[in-house]
């Protein structure tokens, strides 16, 4: 048996679509966000953030106010239903796209539950993009301005893909 001869080496082989780049790093980062979030709602539940902060260990790391300041983490983030349609109630009078942001996903699942009902009852069809991004806020917060434009673009071209008569956040 003869080894296999490549016509490329591995170093000349074409690099993928940025923007194939970019989706799974985007990707990466809201696995990693999740898992963090996950990671957070443990350490309250189970007490250990309690004894952190009781044992000076929050402080010494710098992270005491963060933790009082922290929403809750859902028990169930709302990203698992991105990419639903959910109908009108009643007549259709609009088709609206829902931005959920990556925050509110973990935090809020409940006030976006009620969110989508409102315009439901309000004979809104509502419709939650799978393709949608992080907002780029916490990357506007952190100094990364042409992060967060990217960002921006890349929610821009889901969002108006879609023929929406509004967007709603």
């Amino acid at each position: 048996m003869q080894p296999v001869q490549l016509s490329l080496m591995p170093d000349q082989l074409p690099a993928p679509p940025p923007d194939l780049i970019g989706q799974f790093l985007a990707r990466q980062v809201d696995a990693a966000m999740a898992l963090l979030a996950r990671l957070l709602r443990f350490t309250r539940n189970s007490g250990l953030e309690r004894l952190a902060a009781s044992a000076g260990l929050l402080r010494l790391l710098g992270m005491e106010t963060q933790a009082r300041l922290a929403p809750p983490i859902d028990r169930e983030f709302f990203s698992s239903r991105l990419g639903r349609t959910y109908p009108a109630v009643g007549p259709q009078r609009a088709r609206v796209a829902f931005f959920a942001g990556c925050i509110a996903q973990m935090t809020f699942s409940a006030l976006t539950d009620a969110t989508i009902r409102v315009l439901q009852a309000n004979g809104c069809e509502v419709v939650v993009p799978a393709e949608q991004w992080c907002c780029g806020a916490l990357a506007v917060h952190a100094g990364f301005r042409d992060v967060a434009r990217d960002l921006a673009r890349k929610n821009f071209d889901v969002f108006l893909a879609g023929k929406f008569d509004a967007i709603v956040t």
